[in-house]
């Protein structure tokens, strides 16, 4: 069985359709399915993009029919939370989930959020893993006394509620990050204000944070030629070169899909920027090879 891994896809419904039938995927019964592949959704299906709702229909069908599995994102998280009523409608919220909010009535929205709770925060394979953002085996054993194989349905509150778990499940699915020294802010290309950066968690000797920044955005030249404070690193995940293939999102990445090391996939190109929306193609037990990525250019996705 081949295993199709797909990057972050925030609204670009169309465009995911486009894929999954490059990939040999067919429409029938009511969902895309394939006799010999078998997709996995690294999550943020939702929001930012014009096609939320057929995004989510795709994949919910397929989970449905078990030709797919949903992993959650944080943008999951996000709607999961306001459309439960866990947590309040802020103006940030307001402004980030409002594609999702707009594409749904509000009662199919709740309904889909309820069965999102039965999809997971991880998938953990004899020979592979995948995750959102970070892979974190602390933040796992954590969450796993509570949910199991990563499963929340029974206890899903609790990720708002309870600080330690929803710590852990932020280093998950938004990643571990590191504050900007001195105080200093950094201004994001959304033009957003920010007091941290997004930070690589497999690298073994970095000496300077220009060395471990992961994001679109860059730091100021001076930030960058900073060198890392003992006792930096030892407060960030880190994924061994030695450990099994990992696949992720969340990072926002351009260019030729490629590895970020021989164990390591990064699947969000930039799907909702017009960019690509990707997809590793995994067969189990194989070394991963470049060759192996799929993808779509999106561009057509507002026309």
């Amino acid at each position: 069985m081949i295993l199709d891994l797909i990057g972050d896809v925030h609204g670009c419904g169309q465009t995911l359709g486009r894929l999954l039938r490059k990939l040999g995927y067919e429409f029938r019964g009511g969902a895309y399915r394939h006799s010999e592949r078998r997709a996995v959704f690294i999550g943020d299906l939702f929001d930012r993009g014009p096609r939320v709702r057929l995004a989510a229909q795709i994949a919910r069908s397929m989970v449905e029919a078990d030709q797919a599995d949903w992993v959650l994102g944080n943008h999951e998280l996000d709607v999961m939370g306001l459309a439960l009523d866990i947590r309040p409608m802020t103006r940030h919220a307001q402004r980030k989930t409002q594609a999702t909010f707009e594409d749904f009535d509000p009662c199919e929205l709740r309904s889909l959020c309820q069965w999102l709770t039965h999809c997971p925060l991880w998938l953990d394979c004899d020979q592979w893993r995948a995750v959102h953002a970070c892979w974190d085996d602390a933040s796992i054993a954590r969450l796993a006394q509570v949910a199991p194989k990563g499963v929340f349905a029974q206890a899903f509150e609790r990720l708002y509620l309870e600080a330690e778990l929803r710590d852990a499940a932020d280093i998950l699915v938004r990643g571990p990050s590191l504050p900007m020294p001195n105080g200093r802010h950094l201004l994001g290309g959304d033009g957003i204000q920010r007091k941290s950066f997004r930070v690589a968690f497999w690298l073994d000797e970095p000496d300077t944070l220009g060395d471990l920044v992961f994001q679109p955005d860059p730091l100021p030249s001076d930030v960058q030629q900073a060198q890392i404070q003992p006792g930096q690193m030892a407060k960030l995940p880190h994924y061994a070169a030695d450990r099994v293939p990992l696949f992720f999102g969340h990072y926002w990445r351009r260019g030729r899909p490629s590895l970020l090391a021989p164990n390591l996939v990064c699947l969000d190109y930039s799907a909702v920027l017009r960019e690509k929306l990707v997809c590793y193609s995994l067969e189990p037990g194989q070394a991963l090879d470049p060759a192996h990525f799929n993808w779509i250019q999106s561009e057509d996705e507002w026309h």
